[in-house]
């Protein structure tokens, strides 16, 4: 799995995404606040739910919960194509689970256009991410379905020290922090760094990436290959769980 964590502060009140065509249409149900005291649970069968009726109901969006800072999750569609549009202080965070589309981002709004686009095809298993301020839309959609996790990050500090760097690799290094990046095992080479969220460009993740992440993880029995830092603990992290783990 895909895991994306944060802390932060007040809590958000976003709203669900409308139905396409301006029409009301039936009412949405009440997204609820992320719980502070226990966890929350969305089965399988109500995600796959959520999908059918948003494609029935040509309707963009259905949000699981709100939470501190904007933070979103969000059960998406592109039910047409979009005019591009920019979010002021808001990222997504793109994880595509079915069919295909054309992301056209960066560049410059030009009216209802991008001028100088970065043109990419992307499809089931791919990751993107669009900071704030960067022009994006989908076109070419067939059977496009996505994970859409939104949150703010301007603005924003961490809410624990940031990590100490770490020391070069070598005898008598001590060993590289667990989960922080790919590589790590003992004896091997160092880990790719881990980067920082972009803030004027957007960032992209194949499916071929995050599959070799994944079965790397695997033959290490590692548990997880960290894609990016971002403020305020903001991480996505390619994961898995090797063994029979304490609680934690």
């Amino acid at each position: 799995m895909i895991t994306v964590s944060a802390l932060a502060g007040a809590p958000a009140h976003g709203q669900q995404g409308g139905r396409r065509g301006g029409g009301p249409g039936p009412a949405a149900p009440a997204v609820p606040n992320l719980a502070t005291d226990k966890t929350m649970f969305w089965p399988a069968a109500d995600i796959e739910a959520r999908w059918k009726e948003n494609e029935a109901l040509k309707r963009n969006n259905s949000r699981l919960f709100n939470g501190p800072t904007n933070i979103s999750a969000n059960v998406r569609i592109v039910a047409g194509e979009d005019p591009p549009l920019t979010h002021e202080t808001t990222a997504d965070l793109w994880i595509v689970t079915a069919g295909t589309a054309v992301a056209r981002t960066d560049g410059k709004l030009a009216g209802t256009s991008i001028s100088n686009p970065t043109t990419r095809p992307v499809g089931a298993g791919d990751v993107l991410y669009v900071p704030p301020g960067v022009p994006h839309h989908f076109t070419e959609m067939k059977g496009f379905r996505a994970w859409l996790m939104r949150f703010d990050t301007l603005g924003l500090v961490r809410t624990t020290p940031a990590p100490p760097a770490a020391p070069a690799r070598g005898r008598g290094a001590a060993p590289a922090e667990a989960g922080r990046g790919r590589g790590g095992r003992a004896g091997g080479a160092a880990p790719a760094p881990v980067p920082d969220l972009a803030t004027d460009k957007t960032m992209f993740w194949p499916a071929a990436d995050i599959d070799a992440r994944w079965k790397e993880n695997e033959a290490l029995k590692r548990n997880n290959s960290r894609l990016f830092n971002g403020p305020t603990n903001i991480s996505a992290n390619v994961r898995i769980v090797a063994g029979n783990d304490p609680p934690a």
